[in-house]
């Protein structure tokens, strides 16, 4: 984590003329994000301020961000810590609106062998069963990144979407055992629409600049 780019980033995202959150990726630092970004108003879900776990009360409808990132040195991958889950959990159970998830780490395997090794959520099979238990109708959608690749899974009435990277996009072959890197990819960002009942997910993409 770079201080200087998490002031270049409050700088530039400070002018947005909308609310602005953050999730923790796998590069970051909770406690730097949390003092130096311009986060809107919202309610921790656990009280570690090194994590950025939180919740968005919106009008009838509740967002959940949540932190999976571990120590470098262990990994790529990412894990909820128990706290978190538990949290979730009940948080669903007290709430029995309409939600969505947002965090960095894909919680099921994509088909592709070096990411299902190596990038997922470890314990992302968890957080799945925490949804199902709560009814998969309430969801409007778990919306994830790390894989510098936009897919998207549905599983037991759950639908999970990934956006792609403005860097680079990484190979996602069924048999790809190393990845490959691929710095052609085009600028991408995800427009998400929530209404009662569906969700709109449309991909927005421009090539760079020559």
């Amino acid at each position: 984590p770079d201080a200087a780019a998490y002031r270049l980033a409050s700088d530039c995202l400070g002018k947005l003329k909308a609310p602005v959150y953050f999730c923790t990726g796998n590069h970051d630092d909770g406690r730097m994000m949390r003092e130096m970004l311009p986060a809107a108003p919202s309610v921790p879900l656990i009280p570690d301020q090194d994590r950025l776990t939180y919740r968005i009360d919106l009008p009838d409808f509740k967002i959940y961000v949540l932190d999976g990132r571990i120590p470098e040195e262990e990994g790529p991958h990412g894990r909820l810590l128990d706290s978190e889950l538990a949290a979730f959990r009940s948080e669903l159970s007290a709430w029995d609106g309409e939600y969505a998830v947002f965090l960095h780490f894909p919680p099921l395997a994509v088909g592709s062998r070096w990411i299902d090794r190596h990038l997922l959520l470890s314990n992302g099979e968890s957080l799945h069963q925490a949804m199902i238990e709560a009814d998969p109708a309430r969801n409007r959608g778990v919306f994830f990144g790390h894989l510098h690749r936009g897919l998207q899974i549905y599983r037991d009435g759950l639908l999970y979407t990934a956006v792609s990277s403005p860097a680079c996009q990484f190979s996602v072959g069924p048999d790809d055992d190393t990845v490959a890197f691929d710095s052609r990819c085009p600028i991408a960002f995800n427009h998400v629409t929530f209404r009662p009942g569906v969700t709109m997910v449309k991909e927005f993409t421009s090539l760079p600049a020559e």
